[in-house]
């Protein structure tokens, strides 16, 4: 696959204001080495306890299932998941299905890490999803002992997705912090875009916004998270998503968001 081109997507509005992340996303290494570093990242988090594992469901019923893993990542490495040429949305820029066998690679990796360095059983976070006034809230609802195989069911590549982390489950409980809010909000606001010609006049079909793919999220070191999201188990224990994955593939291809 030939390297997407400068003029195709460029990093001259980051480098205006910062020199050295446009250099530094300039220089980002090939996607093989993203996946390894982002393994390295969630090895070390399963090995040291920080990991956050959570379960959700389809309506709150908690009879379809699925695992949400977070892990701790250096702002740079989430700068280069998000916003190199090398990065996740690029694999996805280049084809649909280019990022959707990317992503597939990605969720591979960590089943492999979860199988490898978490135990048999597991405690979780059980989190609740309501909309009030058209606005999401994530309650937790306490915790939950769970078989390391179930988020392993969970996490099959065709259903499972990798994002960055907008909403952070607390170990201790009682509590999820909405950590996307200034991370987007922030990008949103921020002079520092990326140059990507098919995606600047792309239109949002949900918000009807336009350039939505241009923002460059860099959190601070507290809120660079990456947030893995498993597909929901059935009563028979086979996963599946709410929506297709080659619609969120799609949507990334075309206007750089989902």
């Amino acid at each position: 696959m030939p390297p997407i081109a400068e003029r195709d997507w460029s990093f001259e509005k980051i480098r205006d204001r910062d020199e050295a992340r446009a250099a530094r996303l300039e220089s980002a290494e090939s996607p093989d080495e993203l996946i390894e570093s982002l393994s390295a990242s969630l090895t070390q988090a399963c090995d040291s306890g920080a990991v956050r594992l959570a379960i959700d469901s389809k309506n709150n019923a908690f009879i379809e299932q699925r695992a949400i893993i977070q892990f701790h990542v250096e702002p740079e490495l989430y700068d280069w998941f998000f916003n190199a040429r090398t990065g996740y949305r690029a694999q996805f820029w280049i084809a649909p299905d280019n990022g959707q066998r990317f992503n597939e690679r990605i969720i591979e990796r960590v089943s492999a890490v979860v199988n490898e360095h978490l135990p048999l059983t597991v405690t979780a976070r059980k989190i609740e999803v309501r909309h009030v006034d058209g606005s999401r809230e994530d309650s937790d609802c306490g915790t939950i002992a769970l078989p390391r195989d179930q988020l392993l069911n969970s996490l099959v590549p065709y259903a499972s997705k990798i994002w960055i982390c907008e909403r952070l489950c607390d170990p201790a409980g009682g509590h999820v912090q909405d950590i996307g809010l200034p991370v987007l909000s922030g990008a949103e606001r921020s002079p520092e875009k990326l140059a990507i010609p098919r995606w600047a006049e792309a239109v949002n079909p949900k918000t009807g916004e336009t350039g939505e793919g241009l923002r460059s999220p860099l959190a601070a070191p507290e809120h660079s998270w990456l947030d893995v999201k498993g597909g929901f188990l059935n009563a028979e224990g086979n996963p599946g998503q709410i929506k297709p994955q080659n619609d969120r593939a799609g949507q990334i291809h075309f206007i750089g968001w989902t």
